[in-house]
């Protein structure tokens, strides 16, 4: 054989095995970029795309422009269904959830911004924390998106390992819905090892010893008027949003991550309850001075949701203390969006209201403790 031909033997098989490579990463789209066909047993299951979700989620906005999307943490792609009808206005809008685990304010304000520029976006759901929201420069703050190749899902050695991983996966349990929900932890037993975790985590990062809250009676806390002076908090960063929404006329709900109640009380013993509703109240006040379709709504309350038992079993509402179930969220989106007249669940907070919304808040609270005695005693036993 001849030196030439070996060569063009050898670019002949090369490119064979790519053309190969590449049928096979288009078939099994593993990283959930086509969504054109699933085939149960096949390619149905996509356990790969939580590992390259920063990646994918930006670039299916971009070309299947969803109408009403969902931005946050993994509170917010944890907890909401975008398919819910009260958001989706019963199916008329196109719902995409684009929360994005582990992500910060700078990324979620980044991914909305991005999210405004390739997408027609009728109503947006932000979930915030009432701290500090500051304006961010976003360039080469998202490179997964600027640098992000379509030659690579089809040709890279990664592509086709996610394959292969795929195909042999399709036992395993999914992590996300198609649009872009995320199952986490959903239906684990041992919800309560992660209230623990989350305890030991909350000691080691403040100075407030849950060793002595376990000695307290649950009514220390008492239902103060809140202060309205400036808390001191930059939040350019969600009036720019707002401002952002406001020209495109977009309906905005913006909502604060809620938690459940035995995470809750763990806050306001420690005295962090002041400066949440201090912020929050200079957060509604200077949000409600810019107009606009926008609301903000707070979850955080004592009843049948907050309070579910905890056991060493799955809960209905909650995977972790600050992580809830869709379950939640559908009574969020519900009240949000108006579709749920029956039930006042969560409350949406104005200049106008907002001091009686932490009075009734803590009210509600030391009411809930009185009459439900068995709930100190099982806080206890978590921090213990």
């Amino acid at each position: 054989m001849t030196h030439q031909k070996y060569t063009t033997y050898l670019l002949c098989f090369v490119i064979f095995v790519l053309l190969v490579v590449g049928v096979i990463n288009r078939l099994v789209d593993p990283f959930w970029y086509y969504q054109d066909f699933e085939i149960s047993g096949f390619n149905e299951v996509k356990p790969k795309f939580r590992k390259y979700e920063r990646y994918i989620k930006p670039k299916l906005v971009a070309r299947s422009r969803p109408n009403a999307l969902i931005f946050g943490s993994s509170y917010s792609e944890i907890g909401f269904d975008p398919s819910n009808p009260s958001f989706t206005d019963n199916g008329k809008l196109k719902g995409y959830n684009f929360g994005i685990a582990g992500a910060g304010w700078e990324r979620v304000q980044c991914y909305i911004d991005y999210a405004l520029k390739v997408a027609e976006v009728n109503r947006m759901v932000i979930g915030i924390a009432p701290d500090a929201l500051p304006l961010s420069n976003c360039i080469g703050v998202l490179p997964e998106i600027e640098n992000f190749s379509e030659f690579n899902l089809l040709f890279s050695m990664k592509a086709i390992d996610a394959s292969v991983g795929t195909m042999l996966s399709q036992h395993a349990r999914p992590s996300h819905k198609k649009d872009g929900m995320y199952y986490y932890i959903r239906g684990h037993a041992g919800i309560d090892n992660q209230f623990r975790e989350f305890y030991r985590n909350h000691e080691k990062r403040t100075n407030c010893d849950l060793n002595d809250l376990i000695k307290l009676d649950g009514n220390a806390a008492v239902a103060e008027r809140i202060p309205t002076e400036h808390s001191g908090i930059d939040i350019s960063g969600l009036l720019n949003v707002v401002k952002q929404t406001n020209s495109k006329n977009i309906k905005l709900r913006i909502y604060i991550y809620p938690s459940h109640a035995l995470w809750q009380e763990i806050q306001i013993m420690c005295g962090n309850y002041k400066r949440y509703w201090s912020n929050l109240i200079y957060i509604v006040q200077e949000v409600e001075k810019l107009g606009g379709d926008v609301q903000i709504w707070d979850f955080n309350q004592f009843n049948q949701y907050t309070t579910e038992e905890i056991t060493n079993q799955s809960a209905v509402y909650w995977q972790d203390p600050e992580h809830f179930n869709y379950e939640y969220g559908e009574l969020m989106l519900d009240s949000m969006f108006g579709q749920n007249p029956k039930l006042a669940f969560g409350s949406r907070l104005t200049s106008d209201n907002i001091q009686n919304a932490y009075q009734e808040y803590m009210t509600s609270r030391n009411n809930y403790l009185k009459t439900h005695q068995e709930f100190m005693p099982s806080l206890k036993r978590l921090i213990e």
